[in-house]
């Protein structure tokens, strides 16, 4: 994202600023294994602290939540069990999460490395994760991760 806003073309954007939503955890997929935080790190820690934030003071930062997932499941994560009865014809994909939800650890990774770098009150979180937890139906019946409400996907939130 830095490297984008640094670039010829886009330095009156960078001049200007305005906001930036940032988001990482689709495709981390193992709780525990620091994918977010490492990708929070390297991509939107340099922009807020350090070494060259002050060229990126202009801007205004979000962390949209990860969107929950909706495989067929217990808590809506995916699970290899499931593409054997789904090839089977046994279990649709895509469908009301049963029980707890299993997809927020990405979101509580993300929250916990903003407090950790001392950056809750400079990165606000835009809490979405609940709102969709209900909205299977938004998904494309293939893709249990991926919304495809268009043309107003963020409305529904």
């Amino acid at each position: 994202m830095a490297k984008l806003l640094d670039s010829e073309g886009l330095r009156s954007v960078n001049d200007a600023g305005g906001v930036i939503v940032y988001n990482e955890g689709v495709h981390c997929n193992e709780p525990n294994a620091n994918c977010i935080s490492d990708l929070l790190s390297n991509y939107l820690l340099p922009m807020v602290k350090g070494d060259v934030a002050e060229r990126y003071s202009q801007w205004r930062f979000l962390f949209r939540e990860s969107e929950p997932q909706h495989f067929n499941t217990v808590g809506g994560g995916y699970e290899k069990a499931l593409m054997e009865d789904f090839k089977q014809g046994k279990k649709e994909l895509c469908g009301p999460t049963e029980g707890k939800d299993s997809t927020s650890w990405r979101n509580k990774e993300a929250h916990e490395y903003l407090l950790s770098q001392g950056l809750a009150s400079r990165i606000k979180i835009v809490p979405i994760h609940s709102q969709l937890v209900a909205l299977w139906q938004l998904h494309h019946k293939h893709d249990c991760t991926h919304y495809c409400y268009n043309p107003y996907r963020f409305d529904v939130t």
